[in-house]
C-alpha cells in the first residue's frame, strides 16, 4: 500500500500514488466506534513501532510506516478530525488544520446539515449554468487572397492583395433545447466593402425534430424558416423556406440517408422550388482501413451554373492526409490538391495547389485551430504554363517539409517528456511494493505467532482458520506477477473466533497490500469529484495520477499503461484452511470478507492435503 503523505509544502513527483484510506489503513469499517479505533491502533503499535522489533531487517526498515498507522489514529480518534475526513477525505483535514475561519467554517457545515443543503443547491445552481456556459461555440473564418504578380513583373516589390473577408460565428444554448445564434461578416474586395449581420433560433423538439429561424440583414437580406426530422439513425430529412431580397422566394426541401449496413456510403439528395428552382446529387463514401479513405461525388444543377465534382482523400502518414477534388462545370474547370498535417489535437495545417481555367494557379494554404480558420490563396498566374505549375506545386513542398522536421523536433521533445513520466510511474508501482513487502515483514512475526495459536486450539479441538496462500492481482493474471499476501491475511486473522474480517473498501490500502491496477481506479474514481468537492476544492485535478495499471512490476511503465488499457479487476485470491477441511474463494477488490465463507467457497480437498 502507498505509504503515507508527503508534509506540506514538500515537492510531489507528478504523477503520484493516491493517498491511503485511512480506516482501511486500521483495518475497520467506517461505523467503527472509538474503542474499536483504539484497539485496532493498540494491536498495529505492537507489531510496527520501531521498538518493538527484534529483527536487524525489521530494525532497519524506515520508521514511516509505523507513522502512517499513527497518523490514522490520531485522525480517527479525534471526533472533529474523522468528522471532516469522512465528509470531505483529505480536503477537510487541510482545512480543518488552516486558519481558524476554515475551522470553524467546517464546524458549522458538519453541525448543521441544513446550511450544507442550502449551499449544495446554489453550488449544483451554479454547476448547471456553468455547463450552459461551457457550451457556447464560437467559429470564424479569415480568408485574405492575393497577388504575386506586381511582384514578378516589377510593378512592386510586395504582393498585391485582391481580397479579404472575415467571419464570426456564436452559438448559445440558452436552455437545454433552445439556441441562440449570431454571426457577422465584412468582406473587401479591390477596395468594394460589403457585410451583414444575422441572428438565428433553433428549438429541439421530442423526437429527433427541431425548427429553426433566421433572420439575416446587411448586404445579403433574407429571412428563412426552416424544419428538419431524424426518421432513424440513417434517415434524416430538412425543409427550408426562403425568402431572399435578391433571389425571391425558395423553398428547398433535402434529405439523406446511410446505405449498407456497415454505414459507409451517406447520400443525400436536394430539390429547390421558386425564384431560382435546382436541384444536387451528392454521394460521399468513407472506407477507413483503404488506401483511399473517403471518396465523394457531387452533382448540381442550378440556374447559373451546373457541375460535377469529385473528390477523394487518404492517409499519407501519422498525422498527414492528402486530398484531390476536380469540378467541371458550365463556369469551367477547377482543380485542387492539397496536402495537410496535424500539428496539435486542434490545430490543422494544409498546403495545396489551386489550378482554374478562369483564375489561373494560386497556391493555397490554410490553417486550421479548432473552429477558426485562416485561408490564405496566393496568385501565381492567370495562364496556366509549365513554370507557374512547377512553382505553385514546389511552394507547397518545401513549406510541408519544413513543417515536417519541426514537428519531427517536437515529437522528440514529446517522446523525451512520456519517457520521463513513464519513469515516475514505475517508480511509483516499485515504491508501492516496496512498502508492502517492508509492512509484511513487520507483521510476520505476529502472523506467525497466529498460526502457531491455530495450530494449538486444533489440537485442543477447536475449529481456527489458516490462511494457507493467498495472491492480490488480476484474475487473468500469472501468479508471479500478482502480490502473495498471505502474511496479512493470517495477521488479520483472529485465532479463536475462527474468523477473518476485512472491511469493504479497496484492500489496496491495507496494510502489506499493493497493486497499482487499484491505484489507477481509485485515482479515476477521485476525478469524479461530486458539487461538494468541488466546492470545497478549487484546485484542478488534471495532476491527479493517470498512470496504468500493471500485472507485472519488472514489465516497465510501457505494461503498466498495457494493463491499464485491458480494464482489468483487481481480485484477492485466498486458500484457506477450516473445520478440517481446505478452502478456496475469490473476492472484488471493493467488497468486503469474511472468512470462513462455505456459502460462496470452494471445498478442494482435506485440510491435510495442502498444494
Amino acid at each position: 500500500m502507498p505509504s503515507s503523505p508527503p508534509p506540506s509544502g514538500a515537492p510531489s513527483a507528478a504523477p503520484s500514488a493516491p493517498l491511503p484510506d485511512l480506516y482501511a489503513v486500521l483495518a475497520l469499517p467506517r461505523s467503527a466506534s472509538p474503542r474499536a479505533v483504539k484497539a485496532a491502533y493498540t494491536d498495529l503499535a505492537r507489531s510496527f513501532h520501531p521498538d518493538k522489533q527484534r529483527s536487524a531487517a525489521a530494525r532497519a526498515l524506515p520508521d514511516e510506516h509505523f507513522l502512517l498507522v499513527k497518523r490514522a489514529f490520531e485522525v480517527l480518534k479525534d471526533p472533529a478530525s474523522r468528522a471532516a475526513y469522512d465528509e470531505y477525505g483529505e480536503r477537510g483535514l487541510e482545512m480543518l488544520g488552516g486558519s481558524e475561519a476554515n475551522r470553524r467554517e467546517l464546524g458549522e457545515y458538519v453541525a448543521q446539515p441544513g446550511k450544507m443543503r442550502r449551499v449544495l443547491d446554489e453550488q449544483v445552481k451554479l454547476k448547471r449554468l456553468s455547463e450552459l456556459e461551457s457550451k457556447v461555440a464560437t467559429a470564424g473564418a479569415i480568408d485574405l487572397s492575393t497577388s504575386l504578380l506586381p511582384l514578378f513583373h516589377g510593378h512592386s516589390p510586395f504582393p498585391q492583395m485582391r481580397s479579404v473577408s472575415i467571419h464570426q460565428s456564436c452559438q448559445c444554448p440558452v436552455t437545454r433545447t433552445v439556441t441562440l445564434g449570431f454571426s457577422g461578416f465584412a468582406t473587401s474586395s479591390y477596395g468594394l466593402g460589403a457585410g451583414g449581420v444575422s441572428a438565428s433560433l433553433e428549438k429541439a423538439l421530442p423526437g429527433g425534430s427541431s425548427v429553426q429561424a433566421e433572420l439575416a440583414l446587411g448586404e445579403r437580406q433574407k429571412l428563412q424558416l426552416g424544419a428538419s426530422r431524424s426518421f432513424s439513425r440513417d434517415t434524416q430529412a430538412s425543409a427550408r423556406f426562403l425568402l431572399d431580397k435578391q433571389r425571391g422566394r425558395l423553398l428547398r426541401l433535402s434529405t439523406g440517408t446511410f446505405l449498407g449496413a456497415e454505414r459507409q456510403t451517406y447520400a443525400s439528395f436536394s430539390l429547390g422550388l421558386g425564384a431560382a428552382p435546382g436541384l444536387s446529387l451528392t454521394l460521399n463514401k468513407s472506407t477507413p482501413a483503404a488506401a483511399v479513405t473517403s471518396r465523394s461525388l457531387e452533382l448540381a444543377l442550378d440556374p447559373g451554373d451546373a457541375y460535377a465534382r469529385a473528390s477523394a482523400a487518404c492517409e499519407l502518414g501519422r498525422a498527414h492526409s492528402g486530398s484531390a477534388r476536380l469540378k467541371v462545370g458550365s463556369r469551367g474547370t477547377e482543380l485542387q490538391v492539397s496536402s495537410a498535417r496535424s500539428l496539435s489535437r486542434f490545430t490543422r495545417l494544409s498546403m495545396g495547389l489551386r489550378v482554374s481555367a478562369s483564375a489561373g494557379v494560386s497556391w493555397v494554404l490554410k490553417f486550421r485551430r479548432g473552429k477558426m480558420s485562416f485561408q490564405f490563396p496566393i496568385l501565381i498566374s492567370q495562364m496556366i504554363t509549365p513554370w507557374s505549375l512547377l512553382l505553385a506545386a514546389s511552394a507547397p513542398m518545401v513549406l510541408d517539409e519544413a513543417v515536417q522536421r519541426a514537428l519531427g523536433l517536437a515529437v522528440t521533445g514529446r517522446e523525451k517528456k512520456e519517457q520521463m513520466a513513464d519513469d515516475e510511474i514505475l517508480k511509483i508501482a516499485l515504491k508501492g511494493k516496496e512498502d508492502a513487502l517492508a509492512q509484511q515483514l513487520l507483521m510476520k512475526r505476529v502472523a506467525t505467532k497466529k498460526v502457531e495459536e491455530a495450530e494449538r486450539l486444533e489440537g485442543e479441538g477447536g475449529q481456527p482458520l489458516v490462511v494457507v496462500s493467498a495472491t492480490y492481482g488480476y484474475a487473468s493474471a500469472p501468479l508471479q506477477d500478482s502480490l502473495d499476501v498471505t502474511v496479512p491475511l493470517q495477521f488479520f486473522t483472529q485465532p479463536a473466533a475462527g474468523s477473518l474480517a476485512l472491511p469493504a473498501g479497496s484492500k489496496n490500502s491495507l496494510l502489506g497490500f499493493y497493486h497499482f491496477g487499484a491505484d489507477l481506479r481509485n485515482s479515476k474514481r477521485k476525478k469524479r469529484r461530486s458539487v461538494l468537492e468541488a466546492f470545497l476544492d478549487d484546485s484542478d485535478d488534471d495532476d491527479d495520477a493517470e498512470a496504468g495499471a500493471d500485472t507485472s512490476y519488472s514489465v516497465g511503465a510501457a505494461g503498466l499503461r498495457r494493463s491499464a488499457e485491458q480494464q482489468q479487476e483487481v481480485r484477492l485470491f485466498v486458500r484457506y484452511k477450516f473445520g478440517g477441511s481446505l478452502w478456496e474463494a475469490a473476492f472484488e477488490d471493493e467488497e468486503e470478507v469474511a472468512l470462513p465463507c462455505p456459502d460462496r467457497a470452494t471445498r478442494v480437498g482435506d485440510a491435510d492435503v495442502v498444494s
